[in-house]
């Protein structure tokens, strides 16, 4: 993942299984990560939809940190979108349940941050979230010449620390986006450069 190594593990006071995500070390290192992390699942304590794979809990031992989410069965949307584009009525589910995740998430306060199709699990019962919440605070967003945009999902505001909620429905614009024309979201066609720097710097910058 962009955050870190995932694992699926087994928990042992109720033989759950989870998904466990350590978190890279060079994000883990950053001062307050595992502050920020523990508030993170403190706030997803109040998150109700099915739709939404919270932070369970955060664990840190020997300078490792490690988020703990629920695991469900079932294939990422990366994997199925590898196969083509989704029928619409197909979209239109995904969309239900990606809108009822990202209602419950605002409705708390919590903003995804990172949501993407590798972020998001097809299941027997509809499209389920995960990752909630997880980059912004480990701020693994880094890159060149100041821009750090690097994903086809990430608004251009994240760029500059800015986005809130509103990253996130930019980022479900690009997932429909993906699902039903099979192109990679809005900006995938750009590529590194001086002009393209420019003209995002631009675009978060300056007042329409």
């Amino acid at each position: 993942g962009r955050t870190g190594t995932v694992h699926r593990a087994t928990r042992d006071s109720d033989g759950a299984d989870v998904v466990v995500r350590q978190i890279a070390p060079g994000l883990a290192a950053g001062g307050g990560v595992g502050a920020a992390l523990r508030g993170l699942a403190v706030d997803c304590k109040m998150l109700r939809a099915p739709t939404v794979l919270p932070v369970l809990q955060v664990l840190e031992t020997e300078g490792e940190l490690y988020v703990i989410e629920p695991y469900v069965e079932g294939k990422s949307l990366t994997l199925v979108l590898a196969k083509g584009p989704l029928p619409p009525e197909e979209v239109h589910a995904l969309a239900m349940d990606l809108m009822d995740a990202l209602a419950d998430l605002h409705r708390q306060r919590v903003v995804h941050g990172d949501l993407r199709p590798s972020n998001i699990h097809m299941t027997a019962r509809g499209a389920r979230v995960s990752g909630v919440g997880v980059a912004l605070r480990t701020k693994r967003r880094s890159g060149p010449s100041g821009l750090l945009l690097r994903d086809p999902y990430d608004a251009p505001e994240l760029d500059v620390g800015g986005g809130g909620h509103l990253a996130d429905i930019y980022a479900l614009g690009a997932v429909l986006l993906h699902a039903i024309t099979g192109d990679e979201g809005p900006h995938d066609f750009l590529q590194e450069s001086d002009a393209v720097t420019d003209v995002l710097l631009k675009a978060v910058s300056t007042a329409p």
